[in-house]
């Protein structure tokens, strides 16, 4: 018996089922993650669609006044050009994800490639799994940071172009 092993002491080695259990926990943050970056994608792709539909209504009612010209005012530039970067923000943020989504075949052949314990393999996979977590919670970040922008560009554009609008009603 070793000195760790004495009653009442508690062991500082890593146990199969403890890795296991990590492991395990890991999974759902990362399955977590993913759901929050297609959530994240999604709420991206609906306001792109939101700017895009809003754009081409003014772009068709300009067209339909005599003169063009005489409908536009600074406020409808303006708000129109904060729609436009809203829909650039937008459309960003769809695309620059690169999620981590776990154990994949890469890896999985360079696990097995090497003759390895059982034990070792499951710490190569929970501290795989601590590094695709933190990968996905800075492409986490950074896309809420994108969609933050492309909601409030979308809200103050709105807000100038009604102002645009009210100042042609006047």
């Amino acid at each position: 018996m070793s000195p760790d092993d004495a009653p009442g002491k508690e062991s500082t080695a890593v146990s199969k089922r403890d890795l296991g259990v990590v492991r395990e926990e890991s999974r759902h943050v990362v399955d977590a993650q993913l759901r929050t970056m297609h959530e994240t994608d999604r709420k991206a792709m609906a306001t792109a669609r939101v700017d895009a539909l809003i754009v081409g209504l003014l772009l068709s009612a300009a067209s339909l006044a005599e003169s063009p010209a005489g409908v536009v005012n600074p406020w409808l530039v303006g708000g129109s050009t904060l729609l436009l970067a809203s829909l650039a923000c937008a459309v960003l943020t769809y695309s620059v994800d690169r999620p981590s989504y776990g154990v994949g075949p890469g890896f999985i052949d360079d696990v097995t490639a090497r003759e390895r314990p059982e034990i070792a393999i499951e710490r190569v996979v929970v501290s795989s799994y601590g590094e695709w977590i933190e990968e996905n919670g800075d492409e986490i970040a950074s896309n809420g940071t994108y969609l933050l922008v492309a909601q409030g560009l979308l809200v103050v554009g709105l807000t100038g172009i009604a102002a645009g609008l009210y100042q042609l009603l006047l």
